[in-house]
């Protein structure tokens, strides 16, 4: 199958996918210019206005510029965009980011350059530049103030550099924008998570589970929810569902036999412990020998 990236959070997919695994935005039917879901009968995208039908040859467009038609003036004024989308595609994301560059100072009017800004803002979080892509996706909002996907990706950028109650309003802003995007309550469950606020983060994570049953982060960071307010049975199954997905894991085995000690099941939590240790963890291995010693 042929690699792709996800319009919304730049990750890698592969052809046929119907939802990117990443963040769960639909990979069939959205507006190449806004990414926002679209019908196929529609002409023009309802959202951004961009042109989804060719008015020349009646085709369905993927770009600025119609590939089924002889190029022209349109078609150069578009290049550095389009070789940025491109260079996307191919994960190229510093040279990408050159050409959505270009295209935004070869534009005056900010409005034609809402979408450089948002696919430069993707490039700039797979190269972990963070704070430019804060930069980028705020000049998005400073166009489209209810821009969700900018809601969203800025917040992860504010998320990932610590900047957490401003994170927390970027993705308030998302969710309330599209209640229907299971990152979008993932990530804020992180960020409610990192301020202990263990019963808000659980809902959230609850959220995301809801959508996306797949995500076994969202179960390992709802068990962590639950083991942090003392439920330990219920982070159990949520730590056993995330081995299940995502396959062996030192810190999920590890997690798992301290909630098994603090319900004094012991045989549960020595397996678990050697297994955290086989996979290299210290901290298992440390409490192995405690036990042993009878400590």
């Amino acid at each position: 199958m042929s690699e792709h990236i996800c319009p919304s959070c730049g990750k890698e997919v592969l052809a046929g996918w119907s939802a990117c695994p990443e963040c769960g935005a639909d990979l069939n039917g959205t507006c190449y210019a806004c990414k926002k879901e679209i019908k196929p009968e529609w002409k023009i995208c309802p959202f951004c206005k961009a042109k989804l039908i060719c008015p020349d040859c009646g085709e369905r467009m993927e770009g600025k510029v119609c590939e089924n038609c002889e190029p022209g003036e349109d078609a150069e004024d578009e290049k550095d965009f389009n070789e940025g989308v491109e260079l996307m595609e191919e994960q190229e994301w510093e040279a990408a980011i050159d050409s959505f560059t270009a295209y935004i100072n070869a534009h005056d009017d900010e409005n034609d350059n809402q979408n450089a800004y948002f696919n430069r803002g993707l490039c700039f979080i797979n190269l972990e530049q963070y704070n430019e892509g804060e930069a980028d996706f705020s000049s998005v909002l400073e166009i489209d103030p209810e821009n969700d996907g900018a809601f969203f990706n800025r917040g992860r950028c504010r998320y990932y550099t610590d900047q957490l109650p401003e994170a927390l309003e970027d993705f308030n802003e998302s969710a309330d924008l599209d209640p229907e995007h299971p990152k979008t309550f993932f990530f804020r469950g992180l960020v409610l998570l990192n301020q202990d606020m263990y019963e808000e983060a659980y809902d959230d994570f609850t959220r995301s589970i809801e959508m996306d049953p797949q995500d076994g982060n969202a179960f390992f960071n709802r068990a962590l929810c639950s083991q942090h307010m003392e439920n330990y049975k219920e982070a159990i199954p949520d730590y056993t569902k995330y081995l299940e997905i995502e396959g062996d894991d030192a810190d999920a085995y590890y997690n798992r036999s301290e909630c098994y000690i603090a319900l004094e099941t012991p045989k549960e939590a020595f397996q678990d412990l050697i297994k955290a240790r086989d996979l290299g963890s210290e901290k298992a291995a440390e409490t192995i020998k405690m036990l042993e010693s009878g400590h």
